[in-house]
C-alpha cells in the first residue's frame, strides 16, 4: 500500500514547497474584505512562512534567479516610457515621485537610527511599507557582496521577512484610504467630479471618434457603394474627397469596363463608375448627390475585405495625431482604411480621439480593402505576423548583459556600491527602449514580460518566507508592536509631506490626477484601482502611468542605499 508522509515530502522537495507557497499564497491573496485584497505577493509570504515551520525550504539561488528575471522584466516594461516621462508636460509627476521616494528614505533611516534597527529590519520595513518587494532583492544582492557569514546573513534575512510581513498590510491599506477618502475630505470635493471635469476639458472642441469601441469614418467598419452617372466631370480624387471634408473616400474607378488605379491626382469623368466608402448614415445621401447607386459585387471589383494588425515603425508617425494621419493625401493614408483599435505595450487603448498621438511600436488594427491595407502597412510600418514566436535569443542576450553590468562597482565618499542585480534592471530598460524604438529588432509579447515579473518576484518572496519560518513568527510575537509603529511612520509621514508638496508647491488642482499620481509614486496598485473605480473614466491613468514608471525603477534602489548607510 502506497504511503506518503506529506510533511516529510515537503521538507525534502523544495519545488513542492515553492509551488505550495505560491498556490496557497494566491488563494490567501484573493480573499476579499470589503473592497480590499491582500494580493498574491503578501499571501505568498504568509503561506511560505507557515510552510517553512513544517520544514519547507528553497535554495537561495532559485530565489535569486526569480528576482533577476523580475528586475529585467520590470526594466523592459518601463524602458519604452522611461525616457519619455522626462518632459515638461510630465515633470510635475516626476518631481512628486522623486520627492516621495526621498522622504521615504529619510524616514526609514531616521527610524533606523532612533530605534536601533538592524539593516535587515530597516530593509524589510521599507519594502513592506512601500509595498515594493523589489527593495528586498536589491538589498539582499548588496548583502551578498559584503563580508557576512552565512549565519549572519540568515539573521538579516529573518529580520527582512519579519519587517516586511508586519508592515505590508498597512502599507497596502492606508494609501488606498488616503488617496480616496482622506484626499476628498482635504479638497472638499470628490474624485468623480474632478475626473469628469478633466475629461470634459480634454474633449472640448474635439470630435470624439472612439470611446470603448464607438467609431467614425476611420474607426468604424465603413460601408462601400458603387455609383455611376457621375454628376462631376474632370475633378481629381483629391478634390472630390476634400469637397466632403474627408467624409468619403474613392477606392476604385471603373472606366470603359476597366479598373484603373486610384491616386490623389486621378481625374474623374461622368461616365466612370466609382467605388466609394463613408459612414453608414451619410452614404446614401452622399451617393445620391454624386450620381446613381448601382448593384455591385466584390468579385466584379476585385476586392477582398480584411482586418490586419500593423505595427508602426515609420518615425514620421511617432507623435502624429490621428487628425493629421487622416488628412494625409498619400496613397495608403488612414482615410482609406478603418482604424478599429490601437494597442500599446499589448494593452488596448480605450480612449482614442482626434488628438490621440501614435507612437513607434503601436499596433493598429485596420479593416479595409486588402491592397489598401497593405499600402497602409507599407507606409506606416509592417503587418504583424499571426502568432509570432518569442525571440528567446534577444531575451537571453539581455539577461547576459544584465549580469555583466552587475559586475561593476563604484565608490561614493569611500563607500563602495556594487551595481549587482540592478544591472538586470538597467539592461531591461535599455533593451525595452531599443525594441520600442526599433520594433523589428525582436518580438517579445507583453504576456511573457508579465510572466517574468509575476513568477520571478513571487518565487523570490516565497524563498524569503521559506528561509525564515519560526524566527519570523517569534519576531511578530515579541516586536510586532514596535515594528508596526515604525511602519506606520514610514507609510503616513511621506504621504502627508508629499500631499503638502504636491498641493502647495506643485499646485495640483485636480483630485483625480493628484490621487493617481500619489498612487503611482509609491507603487500602490490596489489604491490606484480604487481611485480608478471612483473616477469612472480613464483620467487617473494619465498621471499614474508616469509616476508608476519612475517609482517602479527608483524604489528598488533604496535597498542597497539602506544597506550602505545603516
Amino acid at each position: 500500500m502506497l504511503s506518503i508522509n506529506f510533511i516529510d515530502t515537503i521538507a525534502h522537495n523544495q519545488f513542492l514547497a515553492l509551488f505550495l507557497s505560491i498556490t496557497f499564497g494566491y488563494m490567501i491573496g484573493k480573499i476579499r474584505i470589503g473592497s480590499f485584497t491582500l494580493g498574491g505577493i503578501g499571501g505568498t509570504l504568509i503561506s511560505a512562512i507557515l510552510i517553512s515551520i513544517i520544514g519547507g525550504k528553497l535554495d537561495n539561488q532559485i530565489g535569486d534567479l526569480g528576482f533577476a528575471c523580475f528586475l529585467f522584466a520590470v526594466g523592459y516594461d518601463c524602458g519604452p516610457h522611461f525616457v519619455k516621462t522626462f518632459n515638461t508636460r510630465n515633470i510635475k509627476h516626476v518631481l512628486l515621485t522623486i520627492f516621495l521616494v526621498l522622504i521615504s528614505l529619510v524616514v526609514v533611516i531616521a527610524c533606523a537610527k532612533l530605534f536601533n534597527l538592524t539593516k535587515g529590519m530597516a530593509v524589510g520595513i521599507a519594502a513592506g511599507s512601500l509595498t515594493t518587494s523589489g527593495i528586498i532583492g536589491a538589498a539582499t544582492d548588496s548583502l551578498n557582496n559584503l563580508n557576512y557569514t552565512n549565519s549572519e546573513l540568515n539573521i538579516i534575512q529573518n529580520d527582512i521577512a519579519t519587517g516586511f510581513a508586519i508592515t505590508y498590510l498597512f502599507g497596502t491599506i492606508f494609501p488606498a484610504i488616503f488617496c480616496t477618502t482622506i484626499l476628498e475630505l482635504l479638497y472638499k470635493r470628490n474624485i468623480r467630479s474632478d475626473a469628469l471635469l478633466e475629461e470634459n476639458t480634454i474633449r472640448t472642441n474635439e470630435q470624439i471618434l472612439v470611446k470603448g469601441g464607438s467609431q467614425n469614418l476611420t474607426l468604424q467598419p465603413f460601408v462601400l457603394m458603387v455609383i455611376e452617372d457621375i454628376m462631376i466631370d474632370g475633378k481629381t480624387v483629391s478634390e472630390l474627397e476634400k469637397a466632403y471634408n474627408g467624409g468619403m473616400s474613392v477606392h476604385k474607378i471603373r472606366r470603359n469596363g476597366q479598373l484603373i488605379s486610384v491616386k490623389p491626382q486621378t481625374q474623374i469623368f461622368k461616365h466612370d463608375k466609382l467605388l466609394i466608402s463613408s459612414k453608414p448614415k451619410k452614404l446614401i445621401e452622399l451617393a445620391t448627390q454624386l450620381g446613381s447607386i448601382v448593384t455591385w459585387s466584390a468579385n466584379e471589383w476585385s476586392i477582398n475585405l480584411v482586418t490586419k494588425d500593423i505595427i508602426i515603425t515609420n518615425k514620421k508617425y511617432d507623435g502624429l495625431k490621428i487628425s493629421k494621419a487622416i488628412e494625409m493625401q498619400e496613397n495608403g493614408s488612414f482615410r482609406r482604411g478603418c482604424l478599429l483599435s490601437v494597442k500599446r505595450n499589448d494593452k488596448k487603448i480605450d480612449h482614442i480621439d482626434l488628438e490621440f498621438e501614435f507612437h513607434i511600436g503601436d499596433i493598429v488594427e485596420v479593416y479595409g480593402i486588402e491592397e489598401e491595407v497593405n499600402q497602409i502597412a507599407h507606409i506606416v510600418g509592417e503587418i504583424v505576423a499571426p502568432n509570432p514566436k518569442t525571440d528567446l535569443l534577444f531575451l537571453a542576450v539581455g539577461l547576459v548583459c544584465g549580469q555583466l553590468i552587475g559586475l561593476f562597482k563604484f565608490n561614493i565618499l569611500s563607500v563602495s556600491f556594487y551595481i549587482g542585480v540592478l544591472g538586470m534592471l538597467f539592461a531591461g530598460i535599455t533593451l525595452g527602449w531599443l525594441n520600442n524604438l526599433y520594433p523589428k529588432l525582436a518580438y517579445v509579447p507583453k504576456s511573457v514580460i508579465n510572466y517574468m515579473q509575476d513568477f520571478g518576484i513571487t518565487t523570490f518572496i516565497a524563498g524569503i518566507g521559506l528561509s525564515t519560518g519560526a524566527y519570523a513568527i517569534s519576531g511578530l510575537w515579541h516586536d510586532g508592536g514596535k515594528i508596526f509603529f515604525i511602519g506606520f511612520l514610514v507609510v503616513v509621514v511621506p504621504l502627508l509631506l508629499t500631499y503638502l508638496f504636491g498641493r502647495f508647491i506643485l499646485k495640483y488642482k485636480n483630485i483625480s490626477l493628484f490621487a493617481a499620481a500619489l498612487c503611482g509614486a509609491r507603487n500602490a496598485e490596489p489604491a490606484f484601482s480604487l481611485v480608478l473605480e471612483r473616477s469612472g473614466n480613464f483620467i487617473p491613468t494619465l498621471t499614474f502611468s508616469v509616476a508608476y514608471t519612475i517609482a517602479n525603477t527608483i524604489l528598488i534602489t533604496l535597498g542597497p542605499i539602506i544597506i550602505s548607510i545603516i
